[in-house]
């Protein structure tokens, strides 16, 4: 068991969105009802973490009910997870979170620098009593016990010259997702742009907030942060796609080419 935080004092960030574009303001409210709540207050409607569906993608974790949906959750969600925050106000006036650098980084940054109240209730965190393995084709994801910690291992192979095969690996704490995880950007494939455009997606990526590669190289002049950044931020996102019912996992999980559907499943699985 351990005990429930929330913020000391509401935060608020504003920027664009990475698929629908719009301009957003986001704010994070200190509670202390024993959820995370989502607020559209473009809808004046609002739903509990925990008693939504997740609305899978390929590209991004979208949660809610069928009239009040919220996507791109999973870079925000990384880092309410790092820092174990149960208890909270999410305030939102556009159907998505801002995509602000691409990565988790200021999410973080302003959480450390607000500081956590640790509450007097107390929460179980989700926990497997032996292994459970997903596999899907060449795509694979596993977790098991591993007392009062939750560590992630990931693995990409991406046939790009600037990606290709890449692992990481990290014991989630506070400190080590500031220092070594939530810098970690999207990327996404200057090939592929045209046709998300087409679908009303990507229309506010740029390369201040995406890693954007041609078929040989990192278009972005400021180049990568990590050596091994697109595996890093594979585990970006499943921290954050673990944390979509709100309650913090402790397990050693590895996953290898996997993605936000895999991500998704292992989290149902762990759950029932």
């Amino acid at each position: 068991m351990i005990n429930r935080r929330t913020l000391k004092k509401e935060i608020v960030f504003s920027g664009i969105s990475l698929h629908k574009g719009l301009q957003t303001i986001l704010s994070l409210i200190p509670s202390k009802n024993d959820n995370i709540k989502i607020m559209r207050k473009d809808l004046d409607k609002s739903f509990l973490l925990g008693e939504q569906e997740v609305f899978k993608s390929s590209l991004s974790s979208n949660i809610g009910v069928n009239d009040c949906q919220i996507g791109t959750v999973e870079h925000l969600f990384a880092a309410l997870h790092a820092f174990r925050i149960t208890d909270l106000i999410i305030e939102i006036d556009s159907p998505e979170v801002p995509i602000l650098d691409g990565s988790a980084l200021l999410f973080s940054e302003q959480i450390a620098s607000t500081g956590i109240e640790e509450l007097d209730d107390l929460i179980s965190p989700l926990q497997v009593k032996e292994k459970i393995e997903i596999f899907d084709n060449d795509k694979y994801i596993s977790i098991e016990p591993n007392t009062g910690e939750l560590e992630l291992s990931y693995e990409i192979d991406f046939n790009h010259p600037k990606i290709g095969k890449q692992d990481f690996n990290i014991i989630i704490t506070p400190e080590s997702f500031v220092k070594e995880l939530a810098g970690a950007r999207t990327f996404g494939f200057l090939k592929d742009f045209e046709a998300l455009k087409k679908m009303h997606l990507a229309l506010g990526a740029s390369l201040n907030n995406v890693v954007a590669l041609d078929e040989s190289s990192i278009l972005n002049e400021t180049g990568l942060r990590f050596s091994n950044e697109f595996a890093r931020h594979k585990a970006l996102d499943l921290l954050g796609d673990l944390y979509l019912k709100g309650i913090p996992v402790c397990g050693k999980i590895k996953a290898k080419y996997a993605g936000h559907n895999l991500h998704h499943q292992l989290l149902e699985k762990i759950l029932y």
